[in-house]
């Protein structure tokens, strides 16, 4: 019987980086390729007000994002489609998200503010009440594919090293939708 259980104890600074790396591209390379092969209708930023909410706290914050989406899931968007991913702010110490949705009909965007360089308008989601939102409707999955898994290893090799459990937990929700080309 196979042992799927790694001891990394006695591993050299150098294979554990190595093994970053490697951990890092796969799932670079899994969120690419499930963005890439789906529809999406939404790229989003979600914030943390820093006077409601510990955005340095890595684990509370995921928290609080998981709840959030699972009462949207059970509550508004029971078919809702996402691909979330942490990045580390300049300040080097307090986390945001980028992400794509789709099957978020019942999701309250409200109007912001137009971007006159890419002739679009910039949305709020108004559900969000842990901080601040930006939403843009999704022109090009190829784009957005591209853009959103730059997060990955960004932030695997600015801050989240120590976290590589906690990190690619929430990358991605999808059920079944592994295995659909679209999300019809």
């Amino acid at each position: 019987m196979l042992n799927k259980t790694h001891d990394i104890s006695d591993r050299t600074p150098e294979a554990e980086k190595h093994a970053m790396t490697v951990s890092a591209s796969r799932a670079k390379n899994n969120v690419y390729r499930i963005a890439r092969s789906n529809k999406w209708d939404w790229f989003i930023t979600l914030t943390f007000d820093r006077t409601k909410t510990d955005a340095s706290d890595y684990e509370m914050i995921v928290y609080r994002l998981k709840t959030f989406l699972n009462h949207l899931q059970q509550r508004k968007c029971p078919d809702m489609k996402y691909i979330i991913v942490p990045e580390l702010h300049k300040d080097k110490e307090h986390y945001h998200f980028h992400g794509l949705l789709a099957n978020v009909d019942n999701l309250t965007f409200k109007a912001w503010k137009i971007d006159r360089k890419k002739n679009q308008i910039i949305y709020n989601i108004t559900d969000w009440s842990y901080g601040f939102t930006t939403a843009t409707k999704v022109l090009d999955t190829g784009r957005v594919s591209s853009y959103i898994t730059k997060y990955i290893t960004k932030s695997v090799d600015e801050h989240l090293k120590e976290k590589r459990p906690e990190v690619y937990d929430l990358v991605v929700s999808f059920r079944e939708m592994e295995n659909k080309k679209d999300l019809e």
